[in-house]
């Protein structure tokens, strides 16, 4: 195999570059010029996030106020234009128009299409038609043109509608069964109309209604409230022209006092995560949830059709979370808070709360940041009152021994020192003559008696008997053997 080897001489290398140089004037200009532009982009992106700025751009509503509480939309205020409608509308709208129709019934889509394409004002109307038929109001009213035009106005949309399902329905073959469902709804909406019809001019002009007229009502309420809590969007701000007409909806069931379906486990509580993470699912329902007010205020409105002119604004904390507070809206307080006026009030009631869910609002935190958090609407909340622990009874000894037992303590310590004391010091003991005299007697006798041998003989002892088990027939006088070694 060859190996090419490269001469030692160095290869045509390419010129260098030149090293950047940060110290001259020109470049330190450009650093701080981008530096310059970061810092107001990052200004743009905290401004932006403010519902304000947004409305000063004309992209959304201005929240009234400079607090953490916005004032909520009035009938005045969710009502600026005829025809005014909400972008969000037109897009709920292109997407109904999408679904598949055969989840729900013709006259279902109908009324839902309907009512996302009238204004806000014809959806307030129409909202006020209902409530005034199914309330049974007096008799000899006259007849509102704005409700000739919205009815008009319905009807046209009922005419469209039914030409485009004539339409699906000549596509069909004779024999389809989808063809005989489709004709049986398009004849059960007909009558349904002419009976809505009916029961609305009666309704509006005050005139009694019968149990058929007050239940097609009924229906196109529900129908019309589905709707209507559909087009709330969470994370905004209170006021929004397009929950408008869901707002005076439920302040009215809320002056009604009673749920229109109960709650599934009356003795349960919402949690505030539950809310936070399905307001879909609780929307438009009643919730009950409890917590400990942190503050609340008075707001006072301009006199609307519903008949109030004020509600309270109420921040409770939750019993369960510390993530964000609720944010209640109420008609009227107990008498306990009767201090709360325009002013916001601090306080630390625990209360339980009884209304209905409306969305996830957005509100500005203390710290100048956006948060959001449950707005519940209620008609008052109920205070529920602390808790008296009361302690167990517990013996308690008389004056005479407590005064007993300090005096003999110490003395019982005292003595027991003294005891402690005693037993571990060392006295000098001395020896007595007659002892002296006897101890020198033993003495003596241990020197004289041969049966006790010093260290050296008794390993003299040891050697000899060492030697004997070696020698049997050595001699054992050691005279007798030191003659014979000179003899040999």
């Amino acid at each position: 195999m060859r190996i090419d080897i490269q001469p030692e001489a160095d290869p045509q290398r390419e010129p260098s570059r030149p090293k950047a140089v940060f110290t001259t004037r020109p470049t330190k200009l450009r650093l701080m010029s981008l530096f310059a532009a970061l810092v107001l982009v990052l200004i743009a992106m905290k401004e932006a996030q403010k519902p304000e700025r947004w409305a000063w751009l004309g992209l959304g509503e201005t929240p009234a106020g400079n607090g953490p509480v916005e004032i909520a939309p009035t009938a005045q205020q969710t009502i600026p234009t005829e025809d005014s409608r909400d972008p969000a509308d037109v897009i709920d709208s292109e997407s109904d128009r999408a679904r598949p129709k055969n989840d729900v019934s013709f006259t279902d889509r109908f009324w839902k299409s309907s009512y996302r394409n009238l204004s806000l004002k014809q959806k307030k109307k129409l909202n006020q038609v209902l409530r005034q038929g199914l309330k049974q109001g007096s008799a000899g009213q006259e007849m509102d043109p704005a409700f000739k035009q919205l009815i008009d106005k319905i009807e046209g949309f009922g005419n469209d509608s039914q030409a485009d399902l004539l339409g699906e329905i000549s596509l069909l073959g004779p024999a389809s069964k989808h063809k005989m469902i489709l004709s049986q709804q398009l004849v059960d909406f007909q009558d349904h109309w002419r009976k809505f019809k009916t029961a609305a001019m009666d309704g509006i002009q005050g005139k009694p209604l019968d149990a058929e007229q007050l239940e097609i009502l009924g229906d196109v309420q529900a129908i019309i409230d589905q709707t209507t809590y559909e087009m709330i969007r969470d994370r905004t701000p209170v006021v929004r022209s397009a929950d408008g007409p869901a707002w005076l909806r439920t302040w009215e069931r809320i002056q009604v006092g009673k749920p229109d379906t109960e709650l599934e486990d009356p003795d349960s509580l919402i949690s505030h995560i539950q809310l936070l993470s399905q307001p879909e699912s609780y929307r438009g329902r009643w919730v009950e949830i409890s917590g400990t007010i942190r503050g609340a205020n008075k707001i006072e409105v301009r006199k609307n059709e519903l008949g109030f002119d004020h509600y309270y604004v109420l921040w409770i904390q939750p019993a369960d979370s510390n993530v964000s507070p609720y944010c209640v809206y109420c008609l009227d307080l107990p008498t306990a808070l009767s201090q709360v006026d325009n002013q916001f009030t601090a306080l630390s009631e625990t209360v339980r709360v009884k209304g209905i869910f409306f969305k996830l609002r957005s509100y500005e935190t203390t710290e100048r940041e956006m948060a959001i958090c449950p707005l519940i609407l209620a008609k008052t909340c109920e205070l529920i009152p602390l808790k008296t622990i009361v302690a167990p009874s517990i013996w308690q000894p008389p004056v005479w021994m407590l005064v007993a037992f300090l005096v003999v303590m110490p003395l019982v310590a005292v003595c027991i020192a003294i005891g402690v004391y005693q037993m571990t010091k060392t006295s000098p003991h001395t020896i007595s003559a007659k002892s002296e005299k006897q101890l020198v007697e033993d003495l003596g006798d241990l020197t004289q008696n041969q049966s006790i041998k010093s260290d050296v003989q008794r390993v003299e002892e040891l050697h000899e008997n060492h030697r004997l088990h070696e020698d049997p027939h050595a001699d054992v006088d050691p005279h007798s053997s030191n003659r014979r070694e000179r003899h040999e």
